[in-house]
């Protein structure tokens, strides 16, 4: 039996990759920073990537990694909050590398972020294309960096690029979703960025065929093959919610008073490709937004 080690396990993306590995009949492991959860359950073990600290016990006869870490984006973006963000990535990544020194296990999965593409408008963006500037895309840059040294302690280091990740039990999908039950959605800026999305089984079931494909290797975007822009989503999700779609777009400059530079997550986006996963017969089940919505209970 293949064993999976997932770190950031016990989040929402975490459970979903779980819970299907687990259906597919891996053994799976936890790295968790909650020491008395490690304490109750022996599938669960502690570290602390702060310290750069781990229970190497872990590791034991590990086939995989799939590395989910890092603290949330939606933090405000003060001094100590960017440090936060960038620092529980690149120490999760140095971590996990210091401790599998000297071993060569087959399949290590990172975790990175379509925030690194710069907004082009209608462009379809591969994985290819130049970084952007900004706080988002300098923090995928480092992130990426830090788990190209997985490259040495595996045979196939896999980097997916992930986009704003759909479901009903958590993330982006249930916080925008409030306003439109309340009959007042409407778009954010222009609402012309576009969001690059993927329904959270997707992204479990890329990361179990990813594991189990020795043709892939390397840099991926996980995104589904439809993105929309900012007013398509909106207005896509009132009209599955059943309710109006008429209030005028939420000016740029309201959202960066409100938020400032965090104003970035929601006003910039990207038209981003999924071709090169494809090209290896991976079928999305949820290509349409509005197929995507319909499966959930919003």
């Amino acid at each position: 039996m293949q064993t999976v080690l997932i770190t950031g396990g016990t989040g929402l993306v975490g459970q979903s990759i779980s819970d299907l590995l687990k259906k597919e009949g891996l053994n799976v492991r936890i790295l968790s920073t909650n020491k008395p959860l490690a304490d109750k359950h022996k599938h669960i073990f502690y570290w602390n990537p702060e310290k750069l600290a781990i229970d190497e016990l872990a590791l034991n006869e590990v086939d995989a990694i799939v590395n989910l870490a890092g603290s949330s984006i939606n933090q405000p973006w003060t001094k100590s909050g960017k440090e936060q963000i960038v620092n529980s990535r690149v120490n999760s990544c140095q971590t996990l590398a210091n401790a599998l020194n000297g071993k060569k296990i087959k399949c290590i999965i990172s975790a990175s972020a379509v925030g690194i593409y710069p907004d082009k408008n209608e462009q379809w963006l591969t994985e290819d294309a130049p970084a952007d500037t900004g706080f988002l895309a300098e923090t995928v840059v480092k992130w990426e960096g830090a788990s190209a040294e997985f490259k040495k302690h595996c045979e196939r280091h896999i980097s997916l690029r992930i986009g704003v990740v759909l479901s009903d039990k958590g993330g982006a999908l249930p916080v925008i979703a409030k306003p439109v039950k309340f009959g007042i959605g409407s778009a954010i800026g222009s609402g012309k960025q576009y969001m690059s999305w993927i329904h959270i089984q997707d992204l479990a079931r890329m990361v179990h065929f990813g594991l189990n494909n020795e043709k892939i290797k390397g840099t991926y975007n996980a995104v589904a093959s439809n993105p929309v822009t900012n007013d398509v989503f909106t207005k896509t999700l009132a009209k599955t919610l059943k309710k109006p779609y008429f209030f005028p777009k939420v000016p740029s400059f309201v959202m960066r008073i409100i938020l400032g530079e965090r104003a970035d997550i929601v006003l910039k986006g990207s038209r981003v490709s999924n071709e090169r996963f494809k090209k290896h017969d991976f079928q999305f089940e949820f290509d349409q937004v509005d197929r995507a919505f319909q499966s959930f209970n919003l």
